[in-house]
């Protein structure tokens, strides 16, 4: 089986795995344990239904049977409440304000839903889950209120930011994430990202949590990404990873690493045509061509002559070089090995020296 059969079978399977990766993270992925813990002694708050200020929340465990939480709303509502198993709040039921388990008949009941339903999320500050009502009596907000349980986002467990000490190739799992100047929620948004590969430089660990360095998708510098968006492989693939950052990971960032190419062409798949949609788009530059389907690097040929590297192989150095790579397959003067799932390097050999360079994703035959 060639290569490239071979390379398109496993990309079946690789991009199964990106499907597992691109999971949203709106949730921590820490202990349960560890999670409910923060619930349980973390300074808490929840907002008032018109939103004018935040009440205090308190969660009680109750002998070992369950728990209640104590909203402090205009209403005082007391609810039994139950964790999810991810750790976080999950539903509320029997709310009632505290002084109606003191016998205060006029006290405010919620009338529907029996259980009410959370929906946790993390948002830049804090990590709230939310739930809708309808009360007993009374109108509010057109007969709709909302409970409102929320901790500070450093009252969590944080993740660690894996050591990157080589350029890593990663996975951003979610789309329109904040690219920051600083690894910090208060630095300026330097850019963002959609789900797909990205290229990892650096990492901290902060007060806010973890955050990785990436190089900048369309532009000179560098930003920094929050970890919880950010899937690292088993292995960095330093090699691919160097290329893409070398000769960039879009036209843009090829424009600003190379400035503008000699001549480029552009082509549109079939069910593209007439549409305007570019689909494929070749830079040609004197030293090599670079070719980005659908916005994304996908080719680089380095020209007869170039000084230019791909990864760590230029044009005249020894074949032998290659073998750190592994087993070629060999046909003819042909060596291509596989550096991913869906990645591959194709050399010419030639006088026993590399004579011609290729860097191709599998997706582009």
């Amino acid at each position: 089986m060639s290569t490239i059969m071979r390379i398109k079978l496993i990309s079946r399977l690789w991009a199964a795995a990106a499907m597992l990766l691109s999971v949203s993270p709106a949730l921590a992925a820490d202990s349960p344990l560890d999670i409910r813990t923060a619930w349980l002694t973390a300074k808490l708050y929840g907002n008032d239904n018109d939103g004018a200020s935040l009440r205090r929340v308190v969660i009680t465990e109750d002998r070992g049977e369950g728990y209640t939480v104590l909203i402090e709303n205009q209403f005082g509502f007391l609810c039994d409440l139950q964790f999810g198993e991810d750790g976080h709040p999950e539903q509320l039921s029997g709310c009632v304000s505290q002084s109606s388990r003191q016998g205060d008949e006029e006290a405010w009941v919620v009338l529907e839903p029996q259980v009410i339903r959370l929906n946790c999320a993390k948002l830049p500050k804090e990590f709230v889950c939310r739930g809708n009502y309808i009360l007993a009596s009374g109108n509010f907000i057109l007969g709709r209120a909302e409970m409102a349980i929320a901790m500070p986002r450093s009252a969590l467990p944080q993740k660690e930011a894996e050591p990157i000490n080589q350029p890593t190739l990663a996975f951003c799992t979610a789309d329109k994430v904040n690219i920051r100047s600083e690894p910090s929620t208060a630095g300026s948004i330097a850019g963002q990202l959609n789900a797909g590969r990205v290229v990892l430089t650096g990492m901290q660990n902060t007060g806010e949590g973890a955050w990785y360095e990436l190089v900048l998708p369309n532009a000179p510098g560098s930003g920094w990404v929050f970890a919880d968006y950010i899937a690292l492989p088993d292995a960095p693939m330093p090699d691919l990873a160097q290329i893409i950052l070398d000769f960039g990971n879009t036209p843009a960032k090829a424009k600003a690493i190379f400035g503008e190419p000699d001549s480029i062409a552009q082509s549109a798949a079939p069910s593209m045509a007439g549409s305007g949609g570019i689909s494929e788009e070749t830079l040609f530059y004197p030293g090599h061509q670079a070719v980005y389907s659908k916005g994304t690097l996908s080719k680089v040929v380095l020209e007869t002559g170039s000084t230019l590297g791909l990864g760590r192989w230029k044009l005249g150095q020894q074949a032998s070089s290659c073998l750190v790579l592994g087993e070629p397959e060999k046909q003819g003067d042909i060596w291509t090995f596989m550096i991913s799932p869906t990645d591959y390097l194709r050399f010419t050999i030639k006088n026993d020296q590399i004579a011609g360079a290729e860097y191709q994703s599998a997706g582009t035959d």
